[in-house]
């Protein structure tokens, strides 16, 4: 009851929070293709958006829209002080979504973003992003599953694109029942067999073949543990001899404050500069 309430009030501070943030002053133009098809679950269509920026820079970005496990258009908005900085640097932004909460719990969310990016790096060419240069990105569960995607899926898909790199904020790392079983969208993300919860943490699958990873963390987080998640990952893929970084932020599980939410915008500008050839 108390995780309940605590994500319950997370959400409308991200909200509000973001209402106060506004858009992104020095945002490009860009056009928007809705609703590209990339599979069906239960009869109903899953979907990604492309946003292209008026002028492109050739690079792209795969952002797993995702909050809670949920996978929706407020997601999308709560999201968007993070995002619009990319799309203002020339990056095209793949919004990608996902089967969610409450009817859907995360085995499905992975399962269903895994088919979104299969058909994105199938059809990234259309959109005149060349192979190496498509990152993924994502915010608390959105992180989550784009550490699962680049860690897990692109090697199971074996396509002729990859991943260049990784940003995420605040993600989570390992998946247990004691730390994410609360009333999420008017469910728990873990009432499913949890005999498959190894197969969905990202700190299962570290190895010298991961992506460049820079991972973003409020120090404060009450609801996805800064120790617990980012710091140990970011540890393993030091240890993995992968390319790794790890920024504290002095917030909690929110929409960053200045100067903190600057640092972030550079940060993620850098790390998808430098990898992304």
């Amino acid at each position: 009851m108390i995780r309940s309430r605590i994500y319950r009030y997370r959400y409308r501070l991200l909200m509000f929070l973001y209402c106060l943030a506004g858009s992104t002053s020095n945002a490009q133009e860009s056009s928007l293709i809705s609703n590209v098809v990339y599979g069906f679950k239960d009869g109903m269509a899953m979907y990604y958006d492309v946003e292209v920026p008026e002028s492109p820079n050739g690079k792209g970005i795969v952002f797993v829209v995702s909050g809670g496990w949920h996978s929706g258009k407020e997601n999308l908005d709560v999201s968007r002080p993070f995002w619009e900085v990319l799309i203002a640097e020339g990056y095209t932004i793949f919004e990608l979504y996902h089967p969610g909460m409450p009817t859907y719990k995360i085995p499905d969310a992975y399962e269903g973003s895994k088919q979104g990016l299969a058909h994105i790096l199938n059809n990234a060419g259309l959109y005149g992003i060349s192979t190496t240069q498509l990152g993924m990105f994502g915010i608390s569960s959105g992180g989550h599953l784009a550490l699962m995607l680049s860690m897990d899926a692109v090697v199971d898909l074996q396509l002729e694109y990859s991943i260049g790199a990784v940003v995420t904020i605040m993600a989570p790392a390992e998946i247990t029942f004691e730390e994410f079983d609360g009333n999420i969208y008017g469910a728990s993300p873990v009432d499913f067999n949890l005999e498959l919860a190894p197969n969905l943490s990202p700190v299962n699958f570290v190895s010298s073949t991961n992506y460049p990873t820079l991972l973003i963390h409020g120090t404060e987080d009450a609801a996805v543990s800064f120790e617990n998640h980012s710091a140990r990952l970011h540890e393993l893929l030091v240890e993995a001899d992968v390319k790794s970084d790890l920024l504290p932020i002095s917030a909690g599980h929110q929409i960053f404050p200045e100067p903190e939410m600057t640092r972030t915008h550079e940060a993620m500008i850098h790390w998808f500069g430098e990898y992304l050839e």
